[in-house]
């Protein structure tokens, strides 16, 4: 049995993809690639113009690097499936690409590719199964994950859609319905845990790597004052994504502020898509409900995480006497009227360690 493990993302899967790859060889084949996560082997071996998409566009990738990277990751990816069919092996070989189930424009063709490259190598049966996250907690957690790239946004014009049908529907219509399990993501559940309950392998819950893929009310705010008031990253070679990684890692270590958008910023987006969740929830057979925000516990707007980052500044300004030498600039009290500004300007002091 071939298993795609599809998102979607902030699903746990970053977890669900270290765990299995530790187990590769032993009680699964996982997918080679020099990541555990697959979407670079996704784009490299079935996207029609893989130097677009994710990561190779934003370092810049040539399209010699991957035609290098698909000669020798193509090559690795067809003998496992070869050895499979020599050994007859009955342990799962799992594929584990978010990216899979994404609604991006190009995507459907690719993973048509590779469903037609799974039937030619295989005869195994392909088995898809992704985790459905609610819109409200999706719409806060992909916020989050598009300034993490570094890109300016304004908050009052984050409109980022679930897109439900057209991330899942190819893949009934591709693999056959029958063939896709879709679950719903629960947030106090263990998602690795269940995951390997799916595909019949036994798990001690001491064997789950775990990772956190969230960022605090603070460091999210305080990311957010950089991208959009500071002079933000270019990430357009490695090193800027580097320096980009290593800055988003720094600040997500501070904090402790669960960050969440409020129901005022999250509800008219969930009218405006009713057709799209009650198709989604049609297909699930439940309800993607999710308990309402607290009153006040919500960002609520700009001006609210704004404030919210000035109020964490002194954790910066630890960060920043921790590493920094004597010839920085020692704290000053910002005027009245600029403090957000400011602030930004001290970030960028962290942008070079």
């Amino acid at each position: 049995m071939i298993i795609i493990h599809a998102g979607m993302h902030k699903t746990g899967s970053s977890s669900i993809q270290e765990t299995f790859a530790k187990l590769d060889g032993n009680r699964v084949d996982y997918a080679p690639w020099r990541a555990a996560n697959h979407s670079g082997l996704f784009f490299t071996l079935f996207h029609s113009s893989p130097e677009k998409q994710g990561g190779f566009r934003l370092v810049s990738t040539s399209p010699d690097e991957i035609g290098k990277s698909r000669d020798t990751w193509g090559k690795r990816f067809r003998q496992m499936l070869e050895r499979r069919r020599e050994q007859q092996t009955t342990r799962p070989m799992i594929i584990s690409t978010e990216t899979v189930s994404s609604a991006a424009t190009g995507r459907e063709e690719a993973v048509e590719k590779m469903a037609d490259y799974l039937r030619s190598h295989s005869s195994e049966d392909v088995r898809v199964i992704a985790y459905v996250r609610p819109p409200r907690s999706l719409m806060s957690s992909g916020f989050q994950q598009v300034i993490k790239s570094g890109r300016g946004l304004n908050l009052a014009k984050y409109g980022n859609r679930p897109n439900y049908r057209a991330r899942f529907e190819k893949l009934d219509r591709i693999f056959g319905r029958e063939n896709v399990t879709l679950k719903l993501f629960q947030r106090d559940s263990d998602v690795v845990l269940d995951f390997a309950h799916e595909i019949g392998i036994a798990l001690d819950p001491g064997g789950v790597v775990r990772t956190n893929e969230s960022m605090s009310l603070e460091a999210t705010a305080m990311l957010y004052v950089h991208t959009r008031l500071g002079n933000g990253f270019q990430p357009r070679t490695r090193d800027e994504r580097l320096r980009l990684v290593r800055f988003v890692d720094r600040l997500s270590k501070l904090g402790t502020r669960r960050f969440v958008l409020s129901d005022t910023l999250t509800d008219p987006l969930i009218e405006a898509n009713r057709a799209d969740l009650d198709w989604m929830e049609a297909r699930l057979g439940a309800p993607l409900s999710e308990p309402p925000v607290p009153q006040g516990q919500g960002v609520e707007g700009e001006a609210h995480l704004i404030n919210a980052a000035i109020a964490a500044r002194p954790l910066i300004e630890q960060e920043i006497a921790d590493l920094s030498g004597p010839d920085t600039p020692a704290f000053k009290t910002p005027a009245s009227d600029a403090p957000a500004y400011e602030l930004a300007r001290r970030l960028d002091l962290l942008k070079d360690f």
